[in-house]
């Protein structure tokens, strides 16, 4: 694991960046949409798709966490009503 930058608590981009961290990932991603949590869900299920580009599971989690952010308005892809 690399060192956490600055004063900052280490986060998903500081995960070594191997194919063994992808369940931790997908795991951490479930629990933040399961703790209701769709921005840190998100940022989890990103750092899981650049490991893996092509899993279904981290796809259709980012999806879903798209979908609870644009529940709340908080999509910031979401053009302009």
């Amino acid at each position: 694991m690399k060192e956490p930058r600055g004063d900052r608590p280490p986060n998903d981009e500081d995960l070594p960046r191997t194919p063994a961290t992808l369940p931790a990932l997908l795991r951490r991603s479930r629990d933040h949409l399961a703790r209701h949590e769709p921005d840190q869900a998100l940022a989890a299920f990103d750092a899981a798709l650049r490991l893996a580009p092509a899993d279904a599971d981290a796809l259709a989690g980012r999806a879903t966490a798209l979908f609870h952010l644009d529940q709340h308005g908080r999509w910031r892809g979401r053009p302009p009503s």
